[in-house]
């Protein structure tokens, strides 16, 4: 099983996740984020507000954390790398789910939509046997890591 399939496995089902950020004044800044599955190629995606505070704590600090929770079934992942701020069409109409609509009521036609990918450097979970975090690695123990870009907007 590699790194993604893995962190795609314990990510599953959770439906919200906390996406932390680093504010002008250095203070992390956390908020509930909808999910998405890590693509094939390693990048989680989120649909975001272009005029929001993450968009300029992420402009001026690129690097972020998720953090996902499932308390019931003890599940907790934590994932960290830098973030881009990205407008591309096809990947929204790719990644677009209905329910979306709540926050961007003119649908991908939203002026103000812009979708954020996190880079996957690192991910780490909450070993329930050992009472610790362990770094994600695949089968041949390697850890999840990227250093990619795309157009950046």
């Amino acid at each position: 099983m590699t790194s993604i399939e893995k962190l795609n496995e314990m990510i599953s089902g959770i439906d919200i996740a906390m996406l932390t950020s680093v504010h002008a004044a250095g203070q992390l800044h956390s908020r509930p984020m909808a999910t998405q599955a890590v693509s094939d190629d390693g990048f989680l995606w989120f649909f975001a507000r272009q005029h929001s505070s993450k968009i300029d704590e992420i402009r001026n600090v690129h690097q972020v954390n998720v953090a996902y929770s499932d308390p019931v079934n003890m599940r907790f992942v934590s994932v960290s790398g830098p973030c881009e701020l990205v407008r591309k069409r096809a990947i929204a109409a790719e990644l677009w789910k209905p329910e979306y609509k709540r926050w961007f009521p003119q649908g991908m036609e939203d002026p103000d939509l812009i979708l954020l990918k996190v880079t996957v450097n690192s991910a780490e979970y909450w070993d329930t046997t050992a009472g610790r975090m362990r770094s994600l690695e695949s089968e041949d123990n390697t850890v999840v890591l990227r250093d990619e870009r795309t157009e950046v907007a």
